[in-house]
């Protein structure tokens, strides 16, 4: 006679962790890159901000931020612009 055992799931060995896959190049995923307007590189995040008197919003890369961003008085933060927009959720 043959005895059939269910196995629990629990059991089964623990499968491998996938690993994170390499994220491609901006050509290659068409990510739209803009330039900041304080250094002229090619950023994929950009913040909107005031830092000076003349109070006009300029978009920075992040180390530009960093550097305007401490003990001015005329900082002000407006928002993030990023080349990739997060997919909306469809309502069913």
């Amino acid at each position: 006679m043959l005895i059939v055992t269910k196995q629990n799931p629990k059991d089964k060995t623990k499968e491998k962790p996938r690993e994170k896959t390499e994220e491609k190049p901006a050509e290659k995923t068409k990510e739209k890159l803009k330039a900041c307007d304080l250094c002229h590189q090619l950023v994929s995040i950009r913040y909107r901000i005031q830092y000076d008197e003349s109070a006009k919003w300029v978009l920075v890369c992040p180390p530009c931020w960093h550097q305007v961003q401490p003990n001015n008085p005329y900082y002000r933060y407006g928002g993030t612009w990023k080349a990739k927009k997060k997919a909306k959720k469809r309502k069913t």
